[in-house]
């Protein structure tokens, strides 16, 4: 399993660049970002000893979530692809996934409780979904890069899975930046997240899932 973050933001007079491989190395440097070429997205990050490869095997889909006093845009490059990562020495093959979500409303004004997202990935296709609940609920399922009902979902079945991560986004941070309480607001700090991968079945075809809640207080 390899799950991958390349980000970088802007706030007043800080830039933060931050790249990071969930469960291994992290960087502060500025990265080199993935760069996306016909139906190829590739990644050469040294600062986590990161190269790798996806071929998308179904198109890009894109949507606004949000365009009120800013906007969040989100990108799903590779809603499945095929995966070829090497990182620390070792080789990973398999199915893949890519997103990119650009935001210009700063994460702790967003009038949302609850975010629920994930994927499922198998060999006969794919499931992703984004369910935000609260003031400005939003949702977007897509099943194989297509627009598909809410109901799907009641269809999903997954097991408990293993948790990737558990706990607040600000003490997370706090490890990498030792001032980030008196950069960013209580909100945003305090803001819960809980990941799993688990293994899923939709309409009796099983394969992989990465899901998460994300809950504002």
């Amino acid at each position: 399993m390899f799950v991958a973050y390349s980000a970088r933001m802007r706030w007043h007079a800080l830039t933060l660049n931050y790249a990071s491989v969930l469960g291994g190395r992290s960087s502060l440097k500025r990265c080199r970002a993935p760069e996306r070429s016909g139906d190829h997205v590739v990644w050469s990050a040294p600062e986590l000893g990161v190269e790798g490869t996806w071929q998308a095997i179904e198109a890009p889909v894109s949507r606004t979530l949000y365009d009120t006093d800013g906007t969040v845009e989100w990108n799903c490059c590779q809603p499945r692809a095929h995966a070829e990562v090497r990182v620390g020495g070792e080789c990973l093959r398999g199915m893949g996934y890519v997103e990119r979500l650009t935001m210009t409303v700063p994460p702790w004004r967003l009038p949302i409780d609850e975010l629920h997202w994930g994927r499922l990935l198998t060999t006969a296709g794919s499931l992703v979904w984004i369910d935000w609940r609260g003031p400005h609920s939003r949702q977007v399922i897509l099943r194989n890069g297509v627009e598909a009902e809410p109901e799907l979902l009641e269809r999903l079945e997954l097991d408990h899975g293993l948790v990737l991560r558990e706990g607040a986004l600000g003490k997370t941070a706090l490890a990498i930046v030792p001032q980030v309480e008196r950069l960013f607001p209580w909100r945003i700090l305090h803001v819960q997240e809980t990941k799993w991968r688990s293994r899923g079945w939709l309409d009796g075809v099983s394969g992989w899932a990465i899901h998460e809640v994300v809950r504002w207080p």
